[in-house]
Formats: C-alpha cells, structure tokens, sequence
C-alpha cells in the first residue's frame, strides 16, 4: 500500500501560507484540464467536487501570519468555485452558470445522505473476526467528518447558494453597464461583493442565530466576518487575473 505520510510529513514543514497558494494553484489548474477536455460540463463536476471538499475542509482550523486567531479552511477552494461560476457566466451564460450552483448544492447534499446511512450501520463487534480496530477507526473518523453540526451545514448551504446567485447576477449586471469590456473588473467586483456576502450569512446564521455564541457585535463583524475576508480579496485578484487564460479555451454562446 502507498505511504503518503512522508510526503505529508514534508509538506507540513511549509508555511502555512505557502500551501494555501499550492492550494490554489492545483484548484486552478485542476479545473483548467476539466474545462479543456470537458467543457462546462468539466466545470460542473469541478463545482459537485469543489463544494464537496470546502464543506469537509471548514472542520479544520490554520493559523497564518495576516491573523492572529486561528482560521477555518475551506476559503480557497469556495474561490474557486467562485472563479468557476465567473466562468460559465462569461462564455456560457446565466442558465449554465446556475446549473453548476446547483450541481454543487445537490452534490454536497448526496454526500451527507450517503454518509449518513453508512454512519447509521453499526461499528463492528469485537467477536466479528474481522480487523475490528481499523474498521472502528474509519467509522468514528467518518462520524467526525459527515456529522457537522445541523446548524452550521444549514449556515453554509444558505451563505453558498445566496452569495454563488449574488455572484452571477453581478457579475452579467457589470458586463451589460461595460457593453463587454474589462473582464477583470466584473470578475473582481463580482466575486469580492458576493464574497463578503458569504461570510456575512454564514457568520450571522451560525454564530448569532442557529448556534449563538457569546460574542459581541465588534468581534462578529471584526473577527468572523472581515477576518478571513482580506485572505478573499487576494484571492479575488488572482481569479481576475486567471479568468483571462480561460478565454483561449471558451466556447462563446451562442446568442
């Protein structure tokens, strides 16, 4: 069997940072060969995958320099994604950009359902004869990644279809006022908008409304809702950059 542990070993002597944007370049790279080989439909199974992962990354935490309380993962790949829909929105139109929003929305909706029905078959007995103790640990591991609390799962699936449709809307809105012009502008001020918006449903609906926590109104807006929005916004600038070596492969709709 592969031992990956040495090669997990090593990439943790990284800085934290450093793997972010290793991160980020396989993510974007990852969805340029699905695109070239698959077209949007490529971009949908991105998406299915995209939010599968971001959802699954959310449990863990990181510490970076640009904070100074530990952040959840996920930010990265929820980039993506936003990439992603910027863009079907751009050579495919409205309805496919929707479509990969809900391809996502239903993908991560499957996954649980799934994992829910295995959770719910019982660990193995110590009599069984079988290797109870490996198969054990991969039951409780899968019980810590596919139970999330309900109110943080209800949290990100509403911030994830609101800010994904806010992102779209703007997105073909700045194209119109620019008749077409400077991709980069509606791609920056699209994803950097409706990313704001993601953090400010999720940050609301989990801390303060579904699962409140004793935090004042400064540490929500400070901590949880702009922290890990600098973090966003950089990554907004690379998509605007990127969405550019994506024009080489489109396939323009026809109008």
């Amino acid at each position: 069997m592969l031992n990956l542990t040495p090669f997990v070993l090593w990439l943790q002597q990284f800085p934290n940072e450093l793997n972010l944007m290793l991160m980020y370049v396989f993510g974007v790279l990852s969805l340029g060969i699905l695109y070239k080989f698959f077209g949007k439909s490529g971009v949908y199974i991105f998406m299915t995958l995209g939010v599968i992962i971001g959802n699954m990354q959310v449990l863990k935490a990181m510490q970076i320099s640009l904070f100074q309380e530990p952040i959840a993962m996920g930010t990265v790949i929820f980039m993506i994604t936003f990439l992603a829909t910027d863009i079907l929105a751009e050579f495919h139109g409205r309805a496919a950009a929707r479509k990969a929003i809900w391809s996502g929305f239903f993908g991560i909706i499957f996954l649980t359902g799934m994992m829910m029905l295995t959770i719910g078959v019982q660990p193995l007995l110590p009599l069984s004869g079988a290797n109870v103790e490996h198969f054990n640990e991969a039951h409780y591991a899968m019980q810590t990644l596919f139970m999330p609390a309900p109110a943080l799962f209800i949290a990100s699936l509403t911030a994830y279809l609101i800010s994904q449709y806010t992102d779209v809307q703007i997105f073909l809105a700045v194209k119109k006022i620019t008749e077409g012009r400077s991709l980069w502008l509606r791609s920056f001020v699209s994803t950097a908008l409706s990313s704001l918006v993601d953090n400010v449903i999720f940050s609301v609906l989990a801390w303060k409304i579904l699962a409140p926590l004793d935090i004042d109104t400064y540490t929500l807006i400070f901590t949880y809702i702009l922290g890990t929005y600098v973090l966003r916004l950089m990554l907004t600038g690379l998509n605007a950059v990127v969405l550019y070596f994506f024009k080489k492969r489109a396939i323009p709709i026809i109008k």
